[in-house]
């Protein structure tokens, strides 16, 4: 393809693209430090006050606090944070509906922090709806997938028109024209920021794709998505503490991360989690032991890095897309790098009204 054609192909894209793209830009930016800027604008439910000997009380006494308090709810998820001034984020489901809604609870006196409110309650949790949704459910879950695409398809062309970049990438001309000026901005961006585009874009496009067409094949049939809930539907008296205690046993160094409860009939609880020293390219949640929901037997377990190699590539989507593979250093270089699409958008807009 000329390269005259690949600057037509890419300039549409960017238009059509260009606006939610600098909405996904921002949102994702400022996202990837969701958790610490929870920390200053609700720290009132996120942060605890540990106390001399941080040990934690037992998850049956917990989850028994979550029962007794909220009678009306039950719980489907359980969240777990390394940091001992974290507050435990818990998801409930309330009796007749299939809304999840969450709560944050102490982990050291079982106090629960706060009253049932949807994700999008919280300025983070609306900013990641906005994100991956743009507040529009399954269908703008589709937008930002095809999105997220185009996202790929403006870096490799980018990347192709400017493929030469490497002759001028250390000559920028500071007293061009506004629209030299901006081309030479774009260029350099560009060129940089294009690996990233292809990983953000790719795991994105993955994520919401792959679920709007399960969502699709699933319930096509008009359907609710999940079946309202009735009653409690594993064991009260669930031994939790017992079954982490079978968790280590059966993988070592694991460490608990997520519990998931059933939310729909037959479903097992299952522990989401990791283990020591592995690869920096793991999610937290990919290792997984599964226990018969009323008796508490072992049904099953993966470890992710004896896992299908696909299995592997797909877990380190996570850590690929949040940037946090490298500690605090990538996840700046993702917060940075990750605002470049809204830059070109700005600067390819200029580029083009200029041409005009």
């Amino acid at each position: 393809m000329k390269t005259k054609t690949l600057w037509k192909v890419h300039s549409i894209l960017g238009l059509i693209a260009g606006l939610p793209l600098l909405v996904i830009a921002i949102s994702g930016s400022i996202l990837v430090f969701k958790d610490d800027l929870n920390r200053f604008l609700i720290p009132e439910h996120v942060l605890v006050d540990p106390p001399a000997d941080p040990t934690e009380r037992p998850l049956e006494f917990r989850l028994g606090v979550l029962q007794r308090e909220l009678p009306q709810y039950e719980v489907t998820g359980w969240a777990f944070y390394d940091d001992v001034d974290r507050a435990d984020f818990v998801y409930v489901v309330r009796h007749g509906t299939h809304d999840w809604l969450h709560v944050y609870q102490n982990p050291y006196t079982g106090e629960i922090l706060s009253e049932p409110a949807a994700t999008e309650s919280e300025i983070m949790g609306w900013l990641l709806m906005l994100h991956y949704t743009f507040l529009a459910g399954h269908p703008g879950m589709a937008i930002c997938g095809i999105l997220a695409i185009l996202l790929c398809f403006l870096g490799c062309t980018g990347f192709l028109i400017y493929r030469k970049f490497w002759k001028s990438f250390f000559t920028f001309r500071w007293r061009a024209s506004l629209r030299l000026l901006c081309g030479n901005l774009h260029r350099r961006l560009g060129v940089v920021s294009a690996p990233v585009f292809l990983i953000l874009g790719l795991t994105g496009a993955w994520w919401n794709i792959a679920h709007v067409i399960e969502e699709f094949g699933n319930h096509s049939d008009g359907e609710e998505h999940e079946p309202a809930m009735k009653r409690r539907l594993y064991a009260t008296g669930l031994p939790l503490d017992r079954l982490v205690e079978a968790a280590h046993a059966i993988i070592s160094d694991y460490q608990v991360n997520y519990i998931s409860f059933p939310w729909m009939e037959a479903l097992p609880v299952t522990f989401y989690g990791s283990f020591e020293e592995q690869n920096p390219f793991r999610s937290p949640y990919h290792s997984t032991v599964s226990f018969d929901a009323h008796d508490g037997s072992l049904l099953g377990h993966t470890r992710i890095d004896q896992a299908s190699l696909w299995h592997q590539i797909y877990d380190a989507f996570e850590p690929l897309h949040f940037g946090t593979f490298g500690g605090l250093a990538s996840r700046i270089v993702w917060c940075v790098l990750g605002l470049t699409p809204g830059l070109l958008a700005v600067s390819g807009f200029i580029i083009w009204i200029r041409r005009k």
